[in-house]
């Protein structure tokens, strides 16, 4: 259960620093370094997403809404993007 937790807060602090990166740079990045920046938010998104599945929290909404990332449809394995 300790690895779990661990795992968590180490997704959870991920996906705070990708966004943290990618808002600073907003503006000011070229579009290739915006569209990378984007991208890793979007994957540290998806492994929080996916490591509180594996905790047994398998309500998404909170971290979709938390972490959106601009430009990106974010929709779980299996579910649609309105979801």
């Amino acid at each position: 259960m300790a690895e779990q937790a661990s795992a968590l807060g180490h997704s959870d602090r991920a996906a705070d620093a990708a966004l943290v990166k990618l808002t600073e740079r907003e503006g000011q990045g070229t579009e290739a370094e915006i569209e990378m920046l984007m991208d890793d938010a979007a994957e540290c998104e998806l492994a929080l997403f996916i490591q509180r599945e594996a905790c047994g929290m398998s309500n998404g909404r909170d971290v979709i809404k938390q972490y959106y990332v601009p430009g990106k449809d974010f929709a779980p394995a299996g579910r649609p993007a309105s979801w």
